[in-house]
């Protein structure tokens, strides 16, 4: 069966054992690989998982609820190789490698399995032309990253920081060491594709590289090898690998390890020769990597230049294991320096950063247009106009009392002759009624001194100076009667609610 028929039977919603499988993610010579999640009662309608993922992605919130996970379902007569990846995990745990789904999410079972049958078991897939076949499938921890050999695609083969290389390739470094010694197994499939970034690079917030190894299908032991066939890329394979009768060794990771370190520092595959298991003696000559890359120092090409050396001999001098090329790449300047993946910027990952950021700025801005269109100058509504004016009582009518007490003494006016008069007097302006001239400077003259436009009556009028007179002296613009002015200004008490009468209310001389 080929890949692209098991691709095109597994539709999402497809149920695989205590599974439901989402969408396919990669199709390999051995397997196809399905996100999928766990079939829960209470879970998340499958059409809306679907849109959340494709709008948001996988958050690690999402990945605990849903119990998202990794299908592996192995292609016809394929079956073996997955069933050892199954054996071969439980033995070499390492934070830098794959986990089985039971050991992310821990004894999580369904219908009284038990924790091992829930990472491993056989599905019935459907053949076109025939009964349907029985495969075995493992479910592995989903991590929401991209492989390296995607990062570097999305860079167009644009070389790594010197300073990223050399961690990641620490970090394969140490899980595959502690293969070599704790699980005496042989990777055998070192790729770009088969490096999984955590966190792919960040065009807002750039952080530290975080890289996992997948894939053991193609593992073999170093006590017991199989042999069974050449798997893994060929271009990351030894030349002694595709020699007949070719041995297992820990060297085969290490070359291949090499070659995806000179892929990260030059550039790509595009910039490295193309290698086939037919041409072995192509892998004989590669330029050295400070030749494409200034920045990478002497001792970092000196030991990259070591590790992809054709000659095993030569190899085997210079790195005898794991455990030396790991010790030399801690040593390196490199090491030591600070290091996080800045990607470039595209829209698709920037949206659900740009969303928000764009409705925060809308608010921001719709709230000073606002502001400005309430409290602003032209046309707006001042603080001061937003206050309700008090309740203005109007003044009693006049009422004659029994004791006609004036106020104040008024004088009789005192003829100031023109000569004596100060310059740029009020009374000098033409124009100006004679009732309001006053022998006061305009200077000394009180706000409050109120003096209606219009005609005034006689006993209105004073002569005393406005400095003398009182804030309380008001009066009412009523029409004068015939009587004392003494017995009519008597009759003038002004209330309180009329001293909070604004200006405009009396009309105040010019």
């Amino acid at each position: 069966m080929s890949t692209e028929a098991s691709a095109a039977i597994l539709e999402p919603g497809t149920r695989v054992g205590p599974f439901e499988v989402l969408w396919p993610l990669h199709r390999g010579g051995q397997a196809v690989v399905y996100l999928g999640r766990l079939r829960q009662s209470t879970q998340m309608p499958l059409q809306k998982l679907l849109r959340r993922l494709n709008w948001r992605g996988a958050t690690p919130d999402l990945i605990e609820q849903e119990k998202l996970c990794v299908l592996k379902i192995a292609e016809p007569e394929q079956g073996d190789h997955l069933i050892n990846e199954w054996d071969y995990l439980p033995r070499v745990r390492h934070p830098h490698l794959i986990q089985t789904f039971s050991e992310r999410f821990g004894d999580v079972t369904t219908d009284n399995r038990r924790r091992r049958q829930i990472d491993m078991a056989h599905v019935e897939i459907p053949q076109p032309d025939g009964p349907p076949i029985k495969v075995p499938y493992i479910a592995l921890a989903y991590e929401p990253g991209c492989s390296l050999k995607q990062e570097l695609e999305q860079r167009n083969h644009r070389p790594l920081s010197p300073a990223c290389a050399v961690q990641i390739a620490i970090q394969m470094a140490e899980v595959l060491h502690h293969l070599h010694t704790h699980g005496r197994l042989v990777h055998h499939d070192i790729s770009p594709s088969n490096i999984l970034l955590r966190k792919p690079a960040g065009s807002f917030w750039p952080q530290p590289p975080d890289a996992i190894l997948i894939d053991l299908a193609a593992a073999d032991s170093l006590d017991n090898p199989r042999l069974r066939h050449i798997y893994g890329k060929r271009g990351y394979l030894p030349p002694e690998r595709r020699r007949p009768k070719a041995t297992i060794s820990p060297q085969i990771d290490i070359y291949s390890l090499g070659m995806v370190l000179y892929e990260m520092l030059v550039g790509g595959s595009s910039n490295r020769p193309s290698t086939t298991v037919s041409s072995p003696g192509a892998l004989s000559q590669f330029p050295p990597v400070a030749e494409q890359n200034k920045r990478v120092s002497p001792e970092l090409n000196e030991l990259v230049m070591q590790a992809i050396d054709p000659e095993l001999e030569r190899r085997e001098y210079y790195l005898p294991s794991m455990g030396h090329l790991l010790d030399r790449l801690q040593r390196l300047p490199e090491a030591g320096q600070d290091c996080k993946l800045r990607g470039d910027w595209s829209l698709a990952a920037s949206v659900p950063l740009l969303i928000p950021a764009v409705l925060i700025l809308l608010l921001v801005v719709g709230v000073l247009v606002g502001g400005a269109y309430v409290f602003g100058e032209p046309g707006g509504v001042r603080p001061s106009d937003l206050t309700v004016a008090p309740t203005v009582t109007p003044v009693p009518t006049h009422t004659a009392l029994p004791t006609a007490t004036p106020l104040i003494q008024v004088p009789t006016s005192t003829a100031v002759s023109g000569a004596e008069r100060a310059p740029n007097r009020r009374e000098d302006a033409p124009g100006v009624p004679a009732f309001q001239r006053s022998s006061v400077p305009a200077c000394k003259r009180s706000g409050v001194q109120a003096f209606q436009r219009s005609s005034v009556p006689a006993f209105h009028r004073s002569s005393v100076p406005a400095c003398g007179r009182s804030r309380v002296q008001l009066l009412h613009r009523s029409s004068a009667s015939s009587t004392h002015p003494c017995t009519e200004g008597r009759a003038t008490v002004i209330p309180n609610e009329v001293r909070n009468l604004r200006a405009h209310d009396w009309s105040v001389a010019p």
